[in-house]
């Protein structure tokens, strides 16, 4: 995205860049990252798994890919920060640049593609 926004000359698309470029640098400390859903190891520090977890990773979770997303959207303070920042995306974009409001139907397809994952993660790994 950073170089496309570089050779359109468009500054949002560079900063969206930067933002993703970002997220997924930090994910690289905290869960690990999974580039582009290959279905090797998750890459990084991952400081958030606790040893007895990753043990426990074996035996609860049929499918090894579904313990990030089960255990992500199945938190209830999750779930309520998504809404959140949702509402407040919606309402920041309405207030400053509403001829942009087109945007969250790209948010909402993003969204449930992954919920799509999530509850076919679920459903595969109860069926296993």
């Amino acid at each position: 995205m950073i170089i496309i926004g570089i050779l359109l000359n468009w500054i949002i698309l560079i900063i969206s860049g930067l933002a993703y470029f970002i997220h997924i640098l930090i994910d690289t400390f905290d869960w690990g990252t999974n580039f582009f859903y290959f279905y090797h190891k998750n890459l990084g520090f991952r400081l958030l798994y606790l040893k007895e977890e990753i043990e426990k990773i074996d035996i609860e979770y049929k499918i090894h890919k579904a313990y990030f997303d089960l255990k992500y959207y199945n938190n209830k303070i999750i779930l309520s920060l998504e809404i959140s920042i949702f509402i407040l995306m919606v309402l920041i974009l309405v207030i400053i640049a509403p001829k942009y409001i087109y945007a969250v139907i790209f948010y909402f397809l993003i969204l449930s593609l992954h919920l799509l994952r999530y509850f076919q993660l679920k459903e595969d790994n109860k069926e296993n």
